[in-house]
């Protein structure tokens, strides 16, 4: 089993599908960066992430392609909120919340944890696209 690495930028729903289909282990890394994502060919979401990073993100990035490419990304786990439709409300789990506190609250959390916590909410859980 190969070791996983979590990704090291923060992408956007459409960054991370196409991140999923360069996985496919058939062309090299060099090859994705400097035909494909650079010139705009295929990847349009990080072709756009390529131009707006810095330099000191520039190896991150690059990594992350690397990672991608040779399969040992860990991917970030989808994140739910649960969505009570009759009162229309979402509900939150607070921990010593207190209306001074610098900690939002916390809506989002993993399905597995939601279910961990109650499992009726499985009906209300409502995929969160970032």
């Amino acid at each position: 089993m190969t070791k996983k690495y979590k990704l090291k930028l923060k992408y956007t729903p459409d960054e991370l599908k196409e991140l999923k289909v360069i996985n496919n282990g058939l062309v090299s890394t060099i090859t994705i960066l400097a035909k494909y994502i650079s010139k705009n060919f295929h990847f349009h979401a990080l072709h756009s992430k390529y131009l707006r990073i810095s330099a000191s993100e520039e190896f991150d990035f690059m990594a992350d392609i690397y990672n991608a490419v040779m399969d040992q990304v860990e991917w970030p786990e989808k994140l739910y909120r649960v969505h009570d439709k009759v009162t229309d409300q979402f509900i939150r789990i607070e921990h010593h919340q207190t209306w001074w506190s610098f900690n939002p609250p916390n809506y989002l959390k993993t399905k597995q944890q939601w279910l961990e916590i109650n499992p009726a909410y499985e009906p209300m859980l409502e995929e969160v696209e970032e």
